[in-house]
């Protein structure tokens, strides 16, 4: 049997719930009150995966594991996919990304083709094909 809920939040989020009669067996439509469109994903009863739209329109996924331990998000935009950290910054990158040079404050974007390995000040570690 395959329960459907409707919610509707007071800030005018909307929630459409789809439960095939198991706990551990769920999806949800979202739309928040900007308007901004989301599948999300449970396991039990935590979030596990969230796909979604930025604000800017590019598509986001976001991962979690036992007990909502956050991942990160995966960005896909329209040059590339930016893995990054549970704070938001980018960790890896691939495809065209800004890179700024600390000590003279210049800046490059690398090639369409490139992967870009950053620390957590983001710092380049590794970057492939090499600058």
């Amino acid at each position: 049997m395959q329960d459907i809920e409707l919610e509707l939040d007071a800030d005018g989020s909307s929630y459409l719930d789809f439960n095939g009669g198991r706990l551990n067996d769920r999806a949800r439509r979202e739309v928040d009150a900007q308007g901004i469109p989301a599948l999300a994903f449970f396991d039990k009863t935590d979030q596990r995966a969230k796909f979604a739209l930025t604000a800017e329109g590019e598509p986001f996924l976001s991962m979690w594991g036992k007990g909502e331990k956050t991942y990160g998000g995966t960005y896909l935009r329209d040059d590339g996919l930016t893995l990054a950290d549970d704070q938001g910054k980018t960790r890896a990158a691939l495809g065209k990304t800004s890179l700024e040079t600390v000590r003279t404050g210049a800046t490059e974007t690398t090639a369409a083709g490139s992967l870009v390995l950053l620390d957590k000040n983001g710092r380049v570690i590794w970057q492939m094909p090499p600058q």
